[in-house]
């Protein structure tokens, strides 16, 4: 009878468990994943640099408050003409509903002039699930091997 009942004990944790476990992968199913490519207005490069970065660093507060992350990454060109992209930002936000709300917050709304004022591009990827770069020492590299997957 001991036996018995610890067994049952072990197996109502062990389904606890699992429920746990199945509701964080739903949670995790639900994240919203995106690669942001972002060019600088080139008439006045100081000026758009200044703007992004003051626009970045009033914008990391507002997107924790919706549980947002994302890194930050310069590109330096070094022989593609074709990617109009001074920096690309990774992120992730929780589900739709943290999305939403981080666009309708009023505090985003004051700064994100600043965004259309420093960029003459921007475009958004979303992705099924997050991906970053692995920090190096330093230089990034973002290349088709990386975002493949194989980095040997």
């Amino acid at each position: 009878m001991l036996l018995h009942h610890s067994l049952n004990k072990v197996l109502g944790r062990l389904a606890c468990l699992c429920t746990i476990m199945f509701s964080l992968s739903l949670e995790a199913a639900n994240a919203i994943n995106f690669v942001g490519f972002n060019a600088f207005d080139k008439t006045d490069l100081k000026q758009s640099n200044r703007l992004f970065d003051n626009y970045i660093h009033q914008l990391i507060p507002i997107a924790d408050k919706y549980g947002m992350t994302f890194g930050i990454y310069d590109v330096s060109h070094g022989g593609s003409e074709t990617l109009d992209a001074d920096v690309i930002t990774f992120g992730s936000v929780p589900d739709m509903e943290s999305f939403q709300a981080f666009f309708q917050d009023p505090e985003f709304a004051k700064i994100s002039p600043m965004l259309h004022t420093a960029l003459s591009g921007h475009q958004v990827i979303f992705t099924h699930s997050g991906f970053a770069p692995t920090p190096s020492r330093g230089h990034t590299l973002l290349s088709l091997l990386w975002l493949q997957g194989d980095t040997g």
